[in-house]
């Protein structure tokens, strides 16, 4: 959410993002509002957030850098990654800090959305006499789980026949560094027989611009393939599990709302091998079948 807010700021201060102050959206309040609706999600186990078209309001606003039109320049540029409404209230309806936290994390309502309203929460603003209630409603809602869940990702891809394994293998970290979700490479043989490596990103549509940008920055490549595709996903959960050594978090996956695959995370195994001198096997398999200690030294001992 402040990774948006920076950029967007940059874009309307024409600096870098590193180089931002965030004036009012950096107030205690608002670091507050973030941090505390971030935690919320996580508490709640939240795994999708939707949000119907949002009104930015019309007027104007007063802020550090004086009186400016509503939408604020920053909120203005955050509501490119949703669908918004203007004009419906005289006043700031949606503030950057808001505009962000939708942004980021927000998708369009499904058609149909079906499922079970577990609980409703209301925000209710001090300003009166408006002709839209100046009310926020946000409901958790339990969906009937099904075995995958389809999702619209964009795929990037690019035939490479002249850079090295090192300069490919930066392109990949500077593709997931930019937003892809994965990214891998796929040996091809090029239309005068050389060999050569296909580069391919996935990301979601919203971080395709940035994706793109990095792939032609980073990479020599004078052009891009790029279509939609759909990832279907199985619900999965991570849980902590103690061992004699430390913690392992272990990731398991579900069919039919039944357990059918578990995996012990890799860099929690790798730091428990670096720290006991043990097997990287030993530690996955101590993640997925802990043995509890009633010793307190047993962590000193392998």
């Amino acid at each position: 959410i402040f990774t948006l807010l920076a950029e967007a700021e940059a874009r309307v201060h024409g600096t870098a993002p590193e180089e931002v102050h965030f004036h009012e959206v950096g107030a205690v309040d608002s670091i507050i509002d973030i941090t505390g609706a971030a935690i919320c999600l996580e508490m709640l186990r939240v795994d999708a957030v939707f949000t119907g078209p949002v009104e930015l309001g019309s007027g104007t606003v007063t802020c550090q850098h004086g009186t400016m039109p509503v939408p604020a320049p920053a909120t203005a540029l955050l509501a490119k990654h949703f669908r918004a409404t203007l004009n419906g209230t005289a006043h700031e309806a949606t503030t950057p800090t808001g505009a962000a936290y939708i942004a980021a994390l927000a998708q369009p309502v499904p058609s149909p959305l079906a499922g079970r309203i577990t609980a409703t929460g209301y925000g209710i603003g001090h300003r009166q006499g408006l002709p839209i209630p100046n009310i926020l409603r946000v409901m958790l809602v339990e969906t009937e789980e099904v075995e995958t869940s389809p999702e619209l990702l964009t795929e990037l891809c690019a035939n490479i026949d002249d850079m090295t394994p090192e300069q490919t293998a930066y392109l990949a970290e500077k593709l997931m560094e930019a937003g892809a979700l994965d990214t891998w490479q796929e040996s091809v043989c090029m239309k005068k027989g050389r060999l050569a490596v296909k580069v391919c990103a996935l990301c979601l549509p919203e971080q395709t611009d940035r994706v793109r940008e990095a792939f032609f920055l980073h990479s020599s490549t004078p052009g891009i393939r790029q279509h939609g595709t759909l990832r279907h996903l199985l619900r999965r959960e991570s849980a902590p599990v103690p061992t004699p050594h430390g913690m392992v978090h272990v990731k398991t996956s579900f069919i039919h709302g039944r357990p059918h695959h578990r995996k012990a995370e890799f860099e929690d195994c790798r730091t428990l091998a670096e720290k006991t001198g043990l097997p990287l096997a030993q530690c996955q398999l101590m993640g997925l079948f802990p043995t509890p200690s009633h010793d307190d030294d047993a962590t000193d001992s392998v």
